[in-house]
């Protein structure tokens, strides 16, 4: 399960995972919503997620309803080189176009592409 595939779960569900003032990850629901599998995607993405919803904020914040979608980037971040991740100018994920969590936090904004 992807990071945004777990937020979204939890969404589903009644709960939510969101950053505190601090940008600690903290969980916002009843306890038994936690399956056994939702707790071990949870563990392996423990790291990255706190990322994911930090980034997914900036992006959200730059899409505009009726307006075309921009290219979703941190501040700073335009005129990524060749190779990199337009988002953010980070390494780029395996087979992809964005770094992991500038492409989990786009699919949290605007949903999966219908090409995956």
């Amino acid at each position: 399960m992807r990071p945004a595939d777990l937020l979204a779960t939890l969404v589903n569900r009644g709960a939510a995972l969101a950053l505190d003032s601090d940008g600690r990850l903290r969980y916002h629901g009843l306890p038994e919503v936690l399956t056994p599998d939702l707790r071990q995607a949870l563990r392996e993405h423990l790291a990255t997620l706190p990322e994911v919803l930090r980034r997914a904020e900036v992006f959200r914040a730059q899409v505009r309803p009726g307006q075309p979608l921009p290219l979703l980037c941190l501040p700073g971040a335009r005129g990524a080189p060749s190779g990199r991740c337009p988002s953010c100018g980070g390494d780029l994920a395996e087979g992809s176009y964005r770094c992991e969590p500038c492409g989990e936090a786009a699919r949290l904004v605007v949903g999966e592409p219908p090409w995956g």
